[in-house]
């Protein structure tokens, strides 16, 4: 009997999925805005937001600097973890500023 092969594993992501898509949604901009903005296909942006791939630090900083918040509030998000709440909390205060300021 042939043996079993266990898919490769992927390696671990170095943002968190859930917090990249809500501060881009926080924000009210679509995957294509945001790429426009970073300078990468949407469809990049939708592998960072499925998890199927890791955004490389350097992007981690630019889609930072367009949300106007810390790398680190992009890094790591629990959804049961009180304090990723605090975090996004503080995500949406940073981001609905621009919102009034490109109305």
């Amino acid at each position: 009997m042939p043996q079993r092969t266990e898919p490769p594993r992927r390696a671990a992501l170095n943002h968190s999925p859930e917090a990249l898509r809500w501060a881009r949604r926080a924000k009210g901009w679509t995957q294509r805005q945001l790429a426009d903005v970073i300078g990468v296909k949407a469809t990049s942006v939708s592998d960072f937001e499925r998890g199927t791939r890791s955004a490389p630090p350097d992007l981690l900083i630019k889609i930072a600097r367009a949300f106007r918040c810390p790398v680190s509030m992009l890094e790591a998000w629990d959804p049961q973890d009180r304090e990723a709440s605090r975090v996004l909390d503080q995500i949406s205060a940073l981001v609905r500023p621009a919102n009034r300021e490109a109305a």
